[in-house]
């Protein structure tokens, strides 16, 4: 099963893509139903060509809809459960930019926040994605002064954005540039 939250939803009905489409009938998750149900807005049941889910793979057309639905109907997000009929989730979560990725295959029991991120968040996490891989390396980080460290990268943590590069301290967000040498 597959439902969608759409906030502040209006009258008008989602695209159908490729036999996918969603509809305010159907099988609404419970928990799902509960995280929302002091939220503006409204929770569509998706099915796809044959009238289920049964068999279906083609993410793409999720990610194509959510794309059409946050340009139509002017929200900061879609949010996405793939769910077993009548099975009960602790739900996690993950947060999806559209300009990313072209499918997005929930997870069972995962919420998938779609939105399209602002490009200075993108950029953000692209640094922060090359620090974590350059742990231990010889990097540069070309600062938003201007300034330039290089050196060995000794630590970095992802949720503070504070790392050291030879013993010297640095946030994620002052960077500009990650390059290796």
């Amino acid at each position: 099963m597959l439902n969608l939250f759409v906030p502040a939803r209006g009258t008008s009905p989602l695209k159908v893509v490729r036999g996918l489409k969603f509809q305010p009938d159907g099988e609404i998750q419970s928990d799902f139903a509960s995280r929302f149900a002091r939220t503006s807005g409204a929770i569509l049941v998706g099915s796809g060509p044959q009238g289920c889910l049964c068999g279906f793979s083609d993410w793409d057309a999720l990610v194509e809809i959510a794309r059409d639905a946050l340009s139509r109907e002017r929200v900061p997000e879609l949010v996405a459960l793939r769910f077993w009929s009548r099975e009960r989730y602790s739900l996690t979560e993950r947060i999806v930019d559209l300009d990313e990725v072209q499918g997005v295959v929930p997870a069972m029991g995962e919420l998938v926040r779609m939105r399209v991120l602002a490009p200075e968040q993108r950029r953000h996490r692209e640094i922060v994605r090359a620090l974590e891989r350059s742990l231990t390396a010889v990097v540069t980080l070309r600062l938003r002064s201007g300034e330039v460290l290089e050196g060995t990268l000794e630590a970095f943590d992802a949720e503070s954005d504070v790392g050291t590069i030879d013993g010297r301290p640095f946030v994620a967000w002052e960077i500009l540039e990650v390059r290796g040498t």
